[in-house]
Formats: structure tokens, sequence, C-alpha cells
């Protein structure tokens, strides 16, 4: 597993990408499947892109829930369930602070720079999937879904 700070800096760069891409969103639209090998998609200002669920965050109780939790969908979390697997192969002790953060399907908040470090390490473990974006979406005053997303195989820029 390559360094913190890098994971972090290849996440900045892609939250500034989308930033770039995307500097108002007008319309967030789903066309979601309940086929596993059919993949859901969200439009965002009618661009579509295929998603995974990472997780919600809920600012009321600081509590990040992994997106496998309450997701019942297998095809909207396949690849950030991936991540758990992941996480109990790893074996080295240098690695230990990332396993941890995988594992725990509910983990308390208590600054809010974590919730971007689990980010930054979803986003570099999926990007070799072709994910390259996470966008928010707010649900309520107290919750935050997060989704990771990769462009459409039939979208071109």
């Amino acid at each position: 597993m390559e360094d913190l700070d890098k994971i972090i800096i290849h996440y900045d760069k892609s939250k500034e990408q989308f930033n770039k891409e995307f500097p108002k969103i007008n319309s967030t639209k789903f066309k979601d499947s309940n086929v596993d090998l059919v993949p859901s998609l969200i439009y965002i200002n009618d661009i579509p892109f295929q998603y995974n669920i990472i997780g919600r965050y809920d600012n009321s109780t600081n509590i990040w829930e992994w997106g496998w939790v309450n997701e019942f969908v297998k095809n909207k979390i396949y690849y950030t369930a991936g991540l758990l697997k992941y996480s109990i192969d790893v074996i080295e002790e240098k690695d230990a602070l990332i396993k941890n953060i995988l594992m725990n399907s509910k983990i308390q908040i208590t600054n809010k720079i974590n919730i971007d470090i689990i980010l930054a390490i979803t986003l570099r473990f999926l990007s070799s999937f072709g994910f390259s974006y996470i966008h928010v979406i707010k649900e309520n005053n107290n919750i935050c879904k997060y989704y990771i997303l990769k462009m459409s195989k039939d979208m071109k820029w």
C-alpha cells in the first residue's frame, strides 16, 4: 500500500478535476438497476456515470457508515464491498490503519478530515476499476451520501 500522503494528493486532484468539470450541478438523476450485473447510473447534468455507494455520514451522530451496511442491491456496492474483502487480506503491520478503517462498518468521526481520508482510500483502490470521481448528495439536514463515479462506457467527453 502506498503512502497515505500520495493517496490524499490523488484524491485532491480528482476533487479539483470534478469541480472544474462540474462547477455547477443543475440536475442529478438516477437510473437504477436491481439486476446484479447491470450497473446503476447517475446522471449529473445529463452526463451518465456508473456508480457505487461508498457510504454515508450523519453529522448529528458523527457516524460514518460504509455503503455495504444498508444497501441490498449488489451492483450498487459491488466494488466498494471489495474494500472490505481487501481489508481481510491485509497482513502487514504498516497497513494496520487502513485495515482498521476498511473493516469497521461504522466509524465514529472525531475530525472531518477523517471523511476525506476514507474517501481518498476508496478512490485510490477503485481507480484501478475506472472510478475517477466522488460525488456527495445531501439526503437531509444531517445525512450526506457519498458515491464513487466512473464514466459510463457509452459516454465520451
